[in-house]
């Protein structure tokens, strides 16, 4: 690819040279193929003459075609720019989120049974305390003298 050569070009030249070896690239691809006529239109503020790629569909349409079935977590990872413009047009209650569903105590007894409330997952934490069912998960005990393994149960010391 074409380098520019010397420092001082004005901002008609700029634009020539990226009108004869780069016409039609966009910006992001710009910026990787050649740096410095990259920065040098940054400096001058010509890059709203380079155009930029921009998706004119509908976010919704795009999501529903491309990455139908993904999570909300899952669009997140893997295409940041949908996920943040479908935040921005408030559709994001659109996309799914993953749901457990049946009851918290029920999905706790059957897959997390004897699992203490600190190891548990967020979600089934958030769940079961908004229905008040945490005091039915065992909590991690502090001390020794409180675990049901402590043999010498008669000698437990006295808690003021």
């Amino acid at each position: 690819m074409p380098r520019l050569k010397g420092r001082s070009y004005t901002d008609e030249q700029l634009l020539q040279f990226y009108n004869t070896h780069y016409r039609g690239v966009f910006r992001g691809e710009l910026s990787k193929l050649n740096k410095s006529l990259y920065t040098r239109l940054s400096r001058k503020k010509l890059l709203k003459n380079i155009p930029t790629i921009y998706d004119k569909r509908d976010p919704l349409e795009v999501y529903h075609s491309e990455f139908s079935g993904l999570t909300r977590g899952k669009l997140a990872q893997k295409k940041k720019q949908l996920y943040s413009k479908l935040l921005r047009h408030n559709l994001l209650n659109r996309v799914p989120t993953l749901h457990r569903q049946g009851n918290a105590l029920e999905i706790y007894n059957a897959e997390y049974q004897g699992v203490t409330r600190g190891k548990l997952p967020k979600w089934l934490y958030s769940r079961l305390n908004r229905k008040g069912l945490l005091n039915l998960i065992p909590v991690r005990y502090r001390s020794r003298a409180y675990s049901p393994n402590f043999k010498d149960l008669e000698n437990i010391p006295e808690t003021e």
